[in-house]
Formats: C-alpha cells, structure tokens, sequence
C-alpha cells in the first residue's frame, strides 16, 4: 500500500489520525519499532485498535 493510499484511507474513514513519514525504514516490525523507539508489540497494538475502532 503507497503511502497516498493510506493518506487517503484516513483522510476519509478517520481524518482525526495523522500519518506520519520517516527517513528510516520500517519494512519489517523490528525496522518500524525501532525506528519509532518503541517495543515490537505496541504496533500491533496500535493498528489492532485502530482497525477495530475504523474497520478495515
């Protein structure tokens, strides 16, 4: 998924949430939670509730 095609998910299903780009890779969980400096669990966390809270 580009990174326009997520924009434009939330722009339209929840335009509350904000994307944000990073210069550092995440195409992995570890690369993504790193480069967020949290632990590898909180992401999912963090996309399962959003998914539950907008739907998929």
């Amino acid at each position: 998924m580009t990174i326009k095609a997520v924009q434009a998910f939330f722009t339209s299903h929840a335009p509350d949430i904000k994307t944000i780009e990073l210069d550092a890779s995440t195409v992995t969980v570890a690369l993504a939670a790193q480069a967020h400096g949290v632990e590898v669990g909180l992401g999912r966390q963090t996309l399962l509730t959003v998914i539950r809270r907008y739907g998929s």
